[in-house]
């Protein structure tokens, strides 16, 4: 029996923010398996008209988002109280602007996609049984 990570009748919406396309596509692929609805975004990406989604998960780290970008992840994020995963690049990163953001995980490059899915699965899971 396959579970898939659904939101009410809806399949679960990701936003992904990832600078290398080739991590980008094998999250994707990945996420799209388990029937999400996968939107890479870029610096330029729209918060306000974009559909609000279920996660988001971002790459942060010293040089791979441009200050402006991510205060405008982190932002969204927290206003819509938007579970985030994050995807860094060294365990040495100052994580000070966190504190108010819904984090439910956080995995350092290289990584297994699969790891994302089960941060999902668990965050899913914790919000809908309670």
């Amino acid at each position: 029996m396959e579970i898939h990570l659904k939101t009410s009748q809806k399949n679960c919406k990701v936003l992904l923010y990832e600078r290398q396309a080739i991590v980008a596509h094998d999250i994707k692929m990945t996420l799209k398996k388990e029937n999400c609805e996968v939107a890479r975004i870029n610096e330029n990406h729209d918060f306000e008209k974009s559909e609000k989604p279920d996660f988001i998960i971002t790459e942060i780290g010293n040089s791979s988002i441009n200050d402006l970008q991510k205060l405008r992840i982190l932002n969204y994020s927290s206003k819509h109280k938007i579970p985030v995963i994050l995807i860094l690049n060294s365990f040495e990163i100052s994580l000070d602007l966190l504190p108010r953001l819904k984090v439910i995980g956080k995995i350092t490059k290289p990584f297994n996609s699969n790891e994302i899915v089960n941060l999902l699965f668990q965050s899913f899971y914790k919000t809908n049984n309670n």
